[in-house]
């Protein structure tokens, strides 16, 4: 009989599973963020969701792909583990379980899970597409006109020559299952059940019931032509079926009874909007970095990048909301804790997936002369005695600043900086009165930049209309080459006046911190809340461009240039690491 040989087909046509893997836990991510849309949650309530439950998604196919024995060794271990096998059923237990929890704690209501579940199938079709390409998740031995034959060395190929089934000078291996596409066929099938049912499903969650349900049935009946594993726990056989059928059967028996009793017993009740705590979102946040953080040797770098994106904009959201409702001091002092130790807990989540070979490296000083301009316009915010806000009075801003300093870089890419920046401060309120303010101030600062720590302070002596001192520090946290976490007092008060009195956020250096950085975050001007943004860019060996940008309160911003004169260059080799 004539079965199907995709051998060259196979090897010279694969897929890149990380291009489809991507594509699957954005399309999720995705689903997530629908589901809250559609239930007309807050948006930070719908990101926070979304954080915490795709984080256990990831770690659960990861962990899940490991005997339990060994899962204390592959957290704690300091291995990286992040190109193992995926564990697709795994991810979506631990993702069920946080989603249980966020709904005592959150109080989501089951109808999330609808839209979610409508988008499983899609993301199992994407994953089997993959296995069926690189040859794993094969099916037993087959004669079938449709059966697989793979190449040699492909895993049914060396598994069959391990059991001495074929010899080692055979081609391809014998005719398997294609279950990888039984799996893509069973999920389109799953996909028009919930679709046609979907209407006449009455009680919220019914739907994610009716699914799971399905998802179950169809692994049921694809483990009598999977291959076995011995090492998977379930693979003991008894009466035809193993392990896992025999669990399958006692869980969807009774969920299926479930199902039918809640739809006969429906009762209709109004779905009410969980109320929005920031409070408690900032705890899940927390709980989704220190996720990430103990899971970081199994994260591949597109699962940490997809991971950190959400967590920055769920706190960037809870960040701008907490200065726009009316919540207590305390509570708003809280909440920024939480948000804090979040951002220093994503800090330490580096995964290295690179390894750097031994290259010689510069030692520099040089001396940098840097010139800007900014400004911008605001409100003014008056007050009552009780803290409300009663009126508000156009202003507008600029400022010209120059800046000398000497630096110094070694081969290990510490980098120390100290100088002077001199500038001036014009501020006018556009009423009648036109008052206005004029600053002189100069500005001594030392930085000093190590891989995972940087520190810097100063004083901003002012004179003129108003007269002072503005002490000037900052701290970053992480590794500047690709991930940070970034606060300052008044670092960028020269360029950007009263917007930049303090700003919190993140950044990244691209690889080379010292030829390209950016960082972003939020700050406030007269209590309300501003999103910025600054990059510094090296436009050739000399020329130097940084650039700022604040929105809140109106629009803040500020340009300048710089002039690098080289002192003196030492070559000195580092090792590889």
């Amino acid at each position: 009989m004539r079965t199907l040989n995709l051998s060259l087909w196979i090897v010279n046509q694969a897929v890149p599973f990380e291009n489809l893997y991507l594509i699957a836990l954005i399309l999720l991510a995705g689903l997530f963020l629908l589901a809250g849309l559609k239930l007309k949650y807050p948006i930070s309530l719908s990101l926070t969701i979304t954080s915490f439950v795709l984080g256990l998604f990831v770690l659960g196919i990861h962990l899940f792909s490991f005997p339990v024995q060994q899962w204390g060794q592959v957290l704690f271990s300091g291995e990286s583990y992040a190109s193992h096998p995926l564990y697709l059923p795994g991810g979506v237990i631990l993702a069920a379980l946080g989603l249980l929890l966020l709904r005592k704690a959150l109080h989501i209501k089951a109808a999330m899970l609808d839209t979610i579940v409508l988008g499983l199938p899609v993301i199992g079709i994407l994953q089997r597409l993959d296995c069926f390409f690189t040859g794993c998740c094969y099916g037993r031995i087959s004669d079938l006109p449709w059966s697989v034959h793979y190449p040699s060395q492909s895993i049914a190929w060396n598994q069959q020559v391990h059991e001495h089934l074929l010899s080692s000078s055979a081609h391809n291996s014998l005719g398997v299952h294609p279950t990888q596409l039984y799996y893509i066929a069973g999920f389109i099938l799953t996909i028009g059940i919930l679709l046609i049912i979907r209407p006449r499903l009455r009680r919220a969650g019914s739907l994610a019931l009716l699914g799971f349900i399905l998802l179950g049935s169809l692994r049921w009946v694809i483990e009598f032509f999977r291959e076995p594993f011995i090492e998977r726990w379930y693979q003991f056989t008894f009466l035809g079926m193993n392990g896992l059928q025999y669990l399958l059967i006692l869980l969807l028996l009774p969920a299926f009874v479930y199902l039918y009793r809640r739809e006969r017993n429906f009762a209709f009740q109004q779905v009410s909007i969980p109320v929005e705590s920031l409070r408690t979102n900032s705890i899940i946040l927390l709980l989704s970095a220190i996720l990430i953080w103990n899971a970081g040797m199994l994260l591949s770098l597109m699962e940490y990048l997809l991971l950190v994106s959400l967590l920055i904009a769920g706190i960037s959201v809870v960040g701008f909301r907490l200065f726009t409702v009316h919540v207590s001091r305390n509570y708003r002092f809280a909440a920024f804790g939480l948000l804090g130790f979040t951002l220093l807990t994503m800090s330490q989540t580096i995964p290295d997936t690179t390894v750097v070979k031994a290259i010689p490296q510069l030692s520099k000083k040089y001396l940098s002369i840097d010139v800007a301009v900014g400004g911008g316009n605001y409100d003014r915010i008056d007050r009552g005695c009780d803290g409300h806000e009663i009126g508000r009075r156009s202003s507008t801003y600029n400022t010209q600043s120059l800046s000398g300093s000497y630096n110094y870089i070694d081969g290990n890419g510490t980098h120390l900086r100290m100088g002077v920046t001199a500038f001036r401060l014009f501020d006018k309120e556009l009423e009648e009165n036109h008052t206005h303010t004029t600053m002189y101030a100069a500005t001594p600062f030392i930085i000093a930049d190590f891989k995972k720590i940087g520190l810097g302070g100063g004083m901003n002596l002012i004179n003129g209309n108003r007269k002072g001192f503005y002490p000037m520090f900052n701290l970053r946290l992480g590794n500047k080459e690709k991930f940070f976490v970034d606060g300052n007092v008044c670092k960028y008060f020269p360029y950007l006046g009263y917007s930049a009195l303090w700003q919190l956020g993140v950044g990244t250096g691209f690889g080379d911190f010292e030829k390209h950085n950016m960082r972003f975050g939020f700050s406030s001007m007269q209590g309300k809340a501003l999103l910025y943004a600054n990059g510094n860019f090296n436009l050739d060996e000399h020329i130097t461009l940084s650039a700022n940008l604040g929105l809140g309160n109106t629009i803040h911003g500020s340009l300048g240039l710089g002039y690098m004169i080289p002192l003196k260059t030492k070559e000195k080799a580092v090792p590889a690491h």
